[in-house]
This record gives C-alpha cells, sequence and structure tokens, in this order.
C-alpha cells in the first residue's frame, strides 16, 4: 500500500491542516484518511463500469455581415 501526505489539506470532519493522506492499493483504488480523526473517504466510482462520456453538442450558425 502506498500513503502519500497531501500537503496543505484540510479535514472535512475535524478540520486540521496537514493530516490527510492518500492511500493506494495495487489494484488502484485510492483512498482518503485522515490521520488524527480517522475520517475516511473511498471513491466509489469504478472507471472501467462508468459510461463513456459524449462531447458536448456543438451547433454552427451563419450570420450575413
Amino acid at each position: 500500500m502506498k500513503r502519500r501526505f497531501i500537503a496543505g489539506a484540510n479535514c472535512p470532519h475535524c478540520h486540521q491542516q496537514d493530516t490527510l493522506v492518500i492511500e493506494s492499493d495495487s489494484e488502484g483504488h485510492d483512498k482518503v484518511k485522515c490521520v488524527h480523526c480517522g475520517y475516511l473517504f473511498e471513491d466509489q466510482e469504478d472507471a472501467s463500469q462508468s459510461s463513456p462520456k459524449q462531447p458536448p453538442e456543438a451547433s454552427i450558425a451563419r450570420f450575413k455581415l
């Protein structure tokens, strides 16, 4: 498991600064954890199961000058 601290980040639960760490496992899942209060956030979205994003539709208009 790989751990990286997030410099300057504040915990949304206890509001302490420089206590959040990102823990990455071998499968690429990331967890954000506060080492002060134990707050834990996991990203539940799996990128392989999400639908591909469609680009926004563009419209072209011609104006006579």
